[in-house]
């Protein structure tokens, strides 16, 4: 499982265009080590940018199409791709703070779960989550899973010591 903002793809904070979609090198080298191995392959993603009013579904819908296209191009596909529009900030009344308090936003466990049930993985499945926050790595903890931090995209710090994609690489390809 992928984070997509900052890990899968460049942050670009709130990333409502499809051309500015920009994949992470080597966010690519792991997909690809991944299917290798036989793995299936998922992304993960807030996008609160939706409960903020900041941009609708449809361009959250554009910017995974232009995903997709660039992840054809590497001849790679996601098996499941699951977006939370929740933020407890939010004004969007259906997604923001005055809805149900949702367990698919990360940290809480939810998405990693439910893409372990559609792609038939149990509890005790080989299943990592790779992300760049501390939302990230919380999730997969309360999931039950583990988690591996890479540095952010976008030069920013990350909360927590990231351990780079050179042991991400290498925990994939122990697997198999």
């Amino acid at each position: 499982m992928l984070d997509r903002d900052g890990t899968l793809i460049v942050d670009r904070h709130y990333l409502a265009d499809p051309a500015r979609v920009e994949l992470v090198p080597e966010s690519v080298d792991a997909m690809r080590l991944a299917r290798d191995r036989g793995w299936a392959v998922g992304v993960l993603t807030n996008q609160g940018g939706i409960a903020l009013r900041r941009f609708g579904w449809s361009a959250a819908v554009a910017v995974q199409a232009a995903l997709d296209r660039l992840l054809a191009k590497q001849e790679l596909s996601l098996d499941v791709a699951l977006l939370s529009p929740f933020h407890p900030d939010g004004t969007h009344g259906e997604f923001g703070r005055d809805a149900q308090p949702s367990d698919g936003r990360k940290p809480a466990p939810g998405m990693v779960e439910l893409a372990m049930t559609l792609l038939g993985i149990d509890r005790g499945g080989n299943v990592l989550m790779v992300g760049d926050k501390t939302t990230d790595l919380a999730a997969a903890v309360a999931a039950g899973v583990e988690g591996m931090c890479v540095p952010r995209s976008d030069g920013k710090d990350t909360p927590v010591r990231a351990e780079g994609w050179a042991p991400v690489l290498q925990r994939i390809g122990r697997s198999g």
